[in-house]
């Protein structure tokens, strides 16, 4: 008999822990003895393993709307007032009639009331949380940057502000009243994340238990490749306006730079995401290519590829996703020392780990990687592949999650 297995989150295809959470999915239904199916509240891939919540169609527009009445730079990610997509029992009804041996839940954001979690924790399935950012054990925010009142209550929240100030601390409280003396299992993707989980109001050391889990990848698909363009040396780095991608130290990260303009000559970007940087490029006159989405894979796959570094300049983040996809393909790594970065990256071994918010730290690093020799770059990008085979390995650590599944 097939072990059944449920996966939840707010889209298949899009969103980095979403992605995941396919992917994991995936792998298990190649499983003979697995049967595993997705729910999600946005379908975007064709996979008819994929059902769809029974809901209204508003998530965006009320997540755009919540962005733009708190704080159109909402560097928190507060979307949360306390209205979740799935409230009712009739909603998980479905999941339940199928008698699952576990549920995996990725991110929550909107998507599931406190109240539904302890209730199919109530109906004896083992009930696993996929934590990529802190919108569980806080009162709404993704990230929370300075503030840690989460650790005791949400009061004097500054994602909300005076007007909206109870809803956090509520918010909280309910997902206290819920979850604190359930049996959950969180899976989380970076040492940090494991420590804020740990120091907060939620946890609960006699009911909770934690595994490390990196944001893994089908290494199959991802592979090294020799950079074509040999003149120059080619950054990729996603582009961003959202405060926490940490954008604005990229930027004057190459205004120093063009102090010396010879070097702006030596650069090549590649660029996924919104055009807000291109204008500054065009008035350095640095050479870039532009892609505003790369939907296909094995596109996505190539981007990285003919690249010799890639940037990640976010100032939080979980992984992210971008970092293990750039070192299953064997390219090394430039990042503020946060997410997955920190556990991963080590300096002139499969890249560089610079202090967060130090625009002046990463010039100094984007100049050193454009005189580096091409043999120490050729080690690096090796290296950058082992680490990947050794942390970032879909298969094994998928296996690693079943086994803890099965316990």
């Amino acid at each position: 008999m097939k072990d059944k297995i449920i996966h939840i989150s707010e889209t298949d295809i899009s969103g980095g822990s979403s992605y995941y959470g396919f992917r994991v999915h995936k792998y298990f239904n190649s499983l003979k003895n697995i049967d595993s199916k997705m729910y999600v509240l946005e379908k975007y891939s064709k996979d008819n393993t994929i059902k769809i919540f029974k809901h209204k169609p508003n998530i965006k527009f009320f997540k755009k709307l919540n962005f733009f009445l708190l704080n159109k730079k909402n560097k928190y990610s507060f979307y949360n007032f306390g209205k979740y997509v799935i409230k009712e029992v009739s909603q998980v009804q479905e999941i339940i009639d199928q008698k699952p041996k576990a549920i995996i839940l990725y991110n929550n954001s909107n998507i599931m009331h406190p109240k539904i979690m302890n209730y199919l924790i109530s109906k004896k399935i083992k009930f696993f949380f996929y934590l990529t950012d802190m919108e569980l054990i806080t009162g709404g925010c993704h990230y929370y940057f300075e503030c840690v009142n989460f650790k005791k209550e949400c009061n004097n929240c500054p994602a909300t502000g005076f007007l909206l100030n109870k809803v956090a601390n509520k918010n909280l409280l309910i997902k206290k009243k819920n979850l604190i003396n359930e049996k959950i299992t969180f899976l989380v993707p970076n040492k940090k994340i494991r420590k804020d989980l740990i120091s907060s109001s939620i946890f609960n050391k006699k009911k909770h238990s934690i595994f490390n889990f990196y944001l893994s990848l089908n290494l199959k698909n991802y592979f090294e490749s020799k950079k074509k363009d040999k003149k120059k040396i080619i950054f990729s780095f996603r582009s961003s306006l959202n405060p926490r991608k940490g954008q604005k130290y990229l930027i004057e990260a190459i205004d120093q730079l063009s102090k010396e303009k010879k070097l702006l000559e030596l650069i090549h970007f590649n660029i996924l995401g919104d055009k807000s940087i291109i204008r500054l490029l065009d008035k350095k006159k640095i050479s870039y290519n532009f892609y505003s989405s790369i939907n296909d894979e094995k596109k996505l796959i190539n981007f990285y590829r003919n690249s010799d570094f890639f940037i990640n300049q976010s100032i939080q983040d979980a992984g992210p996703t971008m970092v293990s996809e750039s070192l299953a393909c064997g390219i090394p790594v430039i990042s503020f020392d946060v997410g997955m970065s920190k556990d991963l990256i080590k300096n002139d071994f499969n890249g560089y780990l610079i202090k967060a918010k130090s625009s002046i730290s990463l010039a100094k690093i984007l100049r050193k990687c454009l005189f580096i020799n091409k043999k120490k770059i050729t080690i690096m990008r090796k290296n950058s592949r082992n680490t990947a085979k050794r942390y970032l390995d879909l298969k094994k650590n998928s296996q690693n999650l079943l086994n803890i599944i099965r316990d």
